[in-house]
């Protein structure tokens, strides 16, 4: 039998970092009791919906970010963050040593890797999205 599908998580914060630890907060008990989510791929989660979220923050020009999560009953979680701006797509990268911002699409793609998902925008950049199963999706068998 195929996961329920869940009621989606959708809400609309201001465009403040103040709001980033809000969307944390709601993100998680959803995720571990709504999804059943191991907890060690809930934290991998909540940091990627962090520096999605804050990056919406800082590149967005509008009043308020939509954040919505769901789980559509295929045994994923598909988590959308929307700041209504259309930009440029932004690429994954290392900042300089010594710099404390500019890693945070590539801990989103480093984490989405690990968890077996997949990540991108919208093609006008102003959706930011990431999809990963809930468990662990099983290892293909080597052959001997």
């Amino acid at each position: 039998m195929p996961p329920p599908r869940l009621t989606p998580l959708v809400t609309r914060l201001d465009r403040t970092l103040l709001s980033v630890p809000i969307v944390r907060r709601l993100i998680r008990p959803w995720l571990t009791h709504a999804c059943r989510m191991p907890v060690e791929r809930v934290d991998s989660v909540v940091l990627m919906l962090s520096e999605l979220f804050t990056n919406a923050v800082e590149h967005g020009a509008h009043k308020s970010v939509l954040f919505r999560a769901e789980s559509p009953g295929n045994g994923w979680v598909r988590v959308d963050v929307d700041n209504s701006t259309a930009s440029p797509i932004p690429a994954p990268a290392l900042a300089p040593a010594g710099s404390v911002r500019g890693r945070g699409l590539w801990i989103v793609e480093k984490c989405v890797a690990e968890l077996g998902g997949k990540w991108g925008h919208s093609a006008d950049g102003s959706v930011a999205w990431c999809e990963v199963p809930i468990h662990q999706l099983p290892q293909p068998k080597e052959r001997p």
